[in-house]
């Protein structure tokens, strides 16, 4: 009866303090106490695995793990691989396909304009209107209007994993890094060579130039 009125009085705050009378080793988190070191061990490994008073190991996570049941923790790994896999595929193609922004490097690629239009088209044939298919993929109508116009085009772009149409700045024709650097490289190879065929009329430097 003493010890748990001595519990009851000091178990309030936790701490050092909130000892069970008799039993040497207590939890520094809880009011449990233990015998033994190993029992206390075990028992904040168990009950308070995010605490810092003991270091954070693969084998803190491993007595835990054993602690359980393996089917237990095999279905709990299931469950969140499977989780894992949708937020993946949802956002692989819906938040591109969403963002949108005030510079041309924003907008989605074509790619992703193509998945979405057959999802929309999908939509349509149920009997949706376009502003509730629009909604329902998380897209402003006013883009699923444009890219309805431009399907063709679209459709032609998404076809050839060949074409200069991915993202640019510099006009639609440009986009790649690697085409721009390509560029860049060769300005700069003219420029210590004599400069550009029009900075010059002088027809010896215009030579030099090429």
């Amino acid at each position: 009866m003493h010890s748990t009125l001595f519990n009851f009085f000091t178990s309030k705050q936790g701490g050092p303090l909130s000892i069970e009378l008799g039993k040497k080793h207590s939890c520094r988190h809880c009011s449990k106490a233990y015998d033994s070191v190993d029992a206390l061990r075990k028992h904040e490994k168990l009950k308070h695995p995010r605490a810092s008073s003991h270091k954070k190991s693969t084998s803190n996570v491993e007595s835990v793990v054993d602690e359980y049941e393996g089917s237990l923790v095999d279905d709990l790994i299931d469950e969140l691989v499977k989780e894992t896999e949708m937020v993946a595929s949802e956002s692989s193609t819906w938040h591109k396909v969403g963002s949108r922004g005030a510079t041309t490097r924003n907008r989605p690629p074509v790619v992703h304009k193509v998945k979405a239009l057959d999802s929309i088209h999908k939509l349509l044939d149920g009997g949706m209107t376009l502003e509730a298919a629009a909604q329902a993929m998380g897209v402003p109508p006013s883009n699923v209007r444009r890219w309805l116009g431009n399907e063709k085009k679209l459709r032609e772009q998404a076809a050839d994993p060949k074409a200069k149409h991915k993202r640019g700045f510099g006009g639609p024709k440009r986009g790649r890094y690697d085409d721009i650097a390509r560029d860049l490289l060769g300005v700069y190879k003219r420029r210590r060579a004599g400069g550009f065929k029009h900075e010059t009329t002088n027809p010896q430097r215009r030579e030099q130039a090429f």
